[in-house]
């Protein structure tokens, strides 16, 4: 190998050592309410419920793992608070590009308005929508949704 193509080898492996990885959330970099900034708007917002929702990974599904993620709901003027939503949760994983959605995930509280979803898998690579929904009955209340590149 020439010392020409072995010098633009190793600068094009240095330029993608560099690279961000593809599975970082550049909006969930801070976690802790306390001491997140009190005007910053909402990662997701439930605009009719008027409540704010973090999607916080516990754990990323692989091709062969179920993953768990847990939503904090708090209200849009107060990030320390925590917010139960008075309306049932349900969260639905769908693939738009396919028409087609995920198993069913479990969700179990775990605190004042800590949610954490589990089972959730991916049944094939591409991207997912995160739907977060909020019900009375039958009827959905509010909604919004997330996108995750699988």
């Amino acid at each position: 190998m020439k010392i020409s193509q072995l010098l633009l080898l190793s600068l094009l492996l240095l330029t993608m050592a560099c690279a961000r990885s593809n599975y970082q959330d550049g909006n969930n970099d801070n976690r802790n309410p306390a001491n997140a900034n009190q005007d910053s708007t909402c990662a997701l917002q439930l605009t009719q419920t008027n409540l704010c929702v973090d999607l916080i990974w516990d754990h990323r599904p692989t091709e062969t793992d179920y993953g768990s993620f847990t939503l904090e709901f708090y209200d849009p003027s107060d990030r320390t608070r925590f917010i139960d939503p008075s309306q049932t949760l349900e969260v639905q994983l769908w693939m738009p590009s396919m028409g087609h959605g995920s198993s069913p995930v479990k969700i179990d509280r775990v605190d004042v308005g800590q949610y954490r979803v589990s089972n959730v898998f991916f049944t094939m690579h591409g991207t997912w929508d995160i739907q977060i929904r909020l019900k009375n009955g039958n009827v959905v209340v509010d909604q919004v949704a997330q996108s995750y590149n699988f």
